[in-house]
C-alpha cells in the first residue's frame, strides 16, 4: 500500500514504477536504454538523502 501511495503522490514515481517494476524485461537493458549507454547520473525521487 505504501508503493502505490508514493506512485500516486510523488512527482516521478509512477514512471520509474512502470519502467523497472511493472514490466517483465531484464531491468538492466531497461537501464542501458536503448543507445547502450548505461546511465552513471543518480536520479531524485525527492526523498531527500538517504
Amino acid at each position: 500500500m505504501t508503493l502505490e501511495w508514493l506512485r500516486r503522490n510523488m512527482e516521478g514515481w509512477d514512471e520509474q514504477m512502470r519502467t523497472y517494476l511493472f514490466t517483465t524485461g531484464n531491468i538492466l537493458e531497461v537501464e542501458e536504454g536503448a543507445d547502450g549507454h548505461g546511465s552513471t547520473e543518480s536520479k531524485d525521487l525527492g526523498i531527500g538523502e538517504l
